[in-house]
């Protein structure tokens, strides 16, 4: 966490947090010691970072679903500044976090904060409650609105979805790489590995929260990619190539209905011509797609893989043009 947001104790986190949620700060709350922090070594000391960490509740003042809490304190906090980017496990991308840990808003958390199992030389420490602001009251915490997520989703550059479940989830592009590094039961393996192993389905170690040691995330394959599925932020990273092949094919095939084509009735040689590279055309992109690896850059697809049966095509289309007489 940035320097700037970092607090010294419980009162200067939720003071700036009131930035977050307008009276969040003076509301009731309960905390308990998380399970991580009474792990402690012989000596007394935590086992698990040098500050004990702890867990919150409140009461809500509105009816309002877990999921909805989770999208309107991540938007609230990119508009007020309490969102920061962090490295993943492998410092090469730049991630969208918040002061809050969202992953453990979910309804399982509720009864998350439970004794560790731990063997000795280890010692389980004793739960530490506190009760803050007794009788303070409840908080409110307001949906967050199409408009908000919106200037998120441009701000952050992840887009939010809302499913017919009516779970939020977040599409997130260019972060997840052929080179990236996946945890397995099985070893440690990059996004390459695994699809040129033909594996299906994968449980993994979330490769873009470090702290998740849960193995809450998988990976899973689409038409022109894969992607990796992170349950503890609900957020999808996608990994898509592109498919030009697609845009010829399409192109080449709606030829054939090309009025130019069925207007000209004295032009049957080079429309035997044309069909027949259309035919080699059509063919040339089904290989495209069968190797997608093998495509280049796309400022370099169309002059460099441009197959001659392509380019007849064109040729002919241009000829066709040209009025018979």
């Amino acid at each position: 966490m940035p320097a700037q947001l970092e607090t010294a104790s419980d009162d200067d986190f939720f003071a700036q947090l009131e930035r977050l949620v307008p009276g969040i700060s003076s509301a009731e709350r309960l905390a308990y010691s998380s399970s991580s922090s009474r792990v402690l070594l012989p000596d007394g000391l935590p086992a698990f970072n040098g500050t004990p960490s702890r867990h919150y509740w409140l009461r809500l003042a509105t009816d309002i679903d877990q999921d909805s809490i989770r999208l309107a304190l991540t938007v609230a906090a990119g508009a007020a500044d309490l969102m920061f980017t962090a490295t993943d496990k492998h410092g090469k991308k730049r991630l969208n976090r918040t002061v809050l840990d969202l992953s453990v808003y979910s309804t399982e958390r509720e009864i998350f904060d439970s004794p560790p199992a731990v063997n000795a030389p280890l010692q389980c420490a004793k739960g530490d409650y506190q009760i803050s602001n007794l009788g303070g009251g409840s908080v409110i915490i307001e949906p967050a609105w199409a408009g908000a997520i919106q200037s998120h989703a441009k701000r952050t550059k992840t887009t939010i979805t809302r499913s017919g479940a009516g779970s939020f989830t977040g599409r997130v592009d260019n972060v997840l790489t052929l080179q990236t590094e996946l945890e397995t039961a099985n070893g440690i393996i990059t996004v390459k590995q695994w699809l040129d192993s033909g594996q299906q389905k994968t449980r993994i170690q979330s490769p873009f929260r470090i702290e998740s040691k849960s193995f809450a995330a998988f990976i899973d394959r689409t038409e022109i990619g894969c992607f990796v599925f992170d349950s503890g932020t609900n957020e999808t990273y996608f990994l898509e190539k592109e498919a030009p092949a697609d845009d010829f094919k399409t192109c080449f095939e709606s030829l054939a209905s090309v009025s130019v084509l069925s207007t000209i009735t004295d032009s049957a040689a080079i429309k035997s011509d044309l069909a027949q590279a259309m035919e080699k055309a059509s063919a040339f992109a089904d290989e495209i797609n069968a190797q997608p690896d093998t495509l280049p850059a796309p400022s370099a697809q169309r002059e460099f893989v441009l197959p001659a049966a392509i380019k007849d095509c064109l040729v002919l289309i241009e000829r066709l043009r040209i009025p018979f007489r």
